[in-house]
């Protein structure tokens, strides 16, 4: 087993590491079939960095009204008609969201027919693949924000459209997800942010290296490369299934490969640097001596007290 270059991953990889070799996960992801509180979900879920799936149904109790649709539902709610030659209009950059007026009419369409990406000049295509949008749009599809920490410790929400051969790369992120399927079923290819030591992230990205991508590019892929196949052996790295109608809490640190079984939507938004989970762990960063990280304590604390409201 190598050992990671620290000095070149995420700035808490380390931590997680220790944290995850003195705890033991098990490999899947519990289910919830009941309402759960914002304590509940805190002390279960984010101190101990356990990915948890939970039904829409079951956040009600919160005033969550995000549903799941159907493509066909959500064409009527976005009417398009297509032009007379079939030729779809290249309707969406990456501002399109952060703009007014933006129609999914077009993109639903593609998604519906299951068209593949369709790119042109200045970054146009013909469906939003990953789209930072307002939180009027958000109204527009009836999604709630996850309640379990304050709306202002969350990154702007991001819209995932793609056809069933979309794919994303095994990597991992800085920051707590939470991921509310909308349409279709994504299959995620999961594993704990130990297994760094095996899957040897090949490249990190940003300021404090905090999106990582695995030298395993796409778990999924037939045959496997024995190499791959040898690294994958020995982690503890599972699958499930998201379906529409449900919400996936993937705490920060945790590898993900993500594959679309059918055309797909998908509303995410990961929390700030602060909220990731090794605030809620209460280790390195409280007692760290780094500029960017002393304003966290008491962003903890804020969020403490959030937590325990009723």
């Amino acid at each position: 087993m190598s050992k990671p270059n620290y000095n070149k991953m995420w700035y808490l990889q380390e931590m997680h590491d220790h944290f995850f070799y003195e705890n033991d996960h098990r490999r899947y992801i519990p289910h919830l079939a009941q309402p759960i509180t914002k304590l509940q979900f805190h002390e279960t879920f984010r101190q101990t960095s356990v990915p948890v799936i939970i039904p829409f149904d079951m956040l009600r109790n919160h005033g969550v009204v995000t549903k799941g649709w159907t493509l066909q539902e959500l064409r009527q709610r976005f009417p398009y008609t297509p032009p007379a030659n079939g030729k779809l209009p290249l309707a969406y950059n990456h501002k399109s969201g952060v703009k007014d007026g933006l129609d999914l009419g077009p993109a639903l369409y593609a998604l519906e027919q299951d068209v593949e990406l369709a790119k042109g000049g200045g970054s146009q295509r013909n469906f939003p693949r990953n789209l930072m949008i307002k939180s009027k749009y958000l109204q527009m599809l009836e999604v709630s924000r996850p309640p379990f920490i304050p709306r202002r410790r969350f990154q702007p929400p991001t819209l995932w459209m793609g056809t069933s051969t979309a794919d994303t790369r095994l990597h991992m992120d800085c920051c707590d997800n939470f991921v509310q399927m909308i349409s279709g079923t994504k299959r995620w290819f999961i594993c704990p942010p130990s297994d760094a030591r095996e899957l040897l992230p090949i490249r990190c990205d940003g300021i404090h290296h905090s999106l990582c991508w695995a030298s395993v590019k796409y778990p999924n892929k037939s045959p496997l490369p024995p190499k791959d196949k040898a690294k994958l052996d020995r982690t503890n790295c599972f699958t499930i299934d998201l379906t529409a109608g449900e919400m996936l809490y993937l705490p920060a640190g945790w590898w993900h490969h993500i594959e679309n079984l059918g055309p797909t939507i998908m509303v995410n938004m990961w929390t700030l640097g602060c909220e990731n989970v090794a605030i809620a762990l209460d280790k390195d960063p409280l007692r760290s001596d780094r500029q960017d990280l002393k304003k966290c304590p008491a962003i903890a604390q804020k969020t403490a007290a959030f937590i325990h409201q009723n």
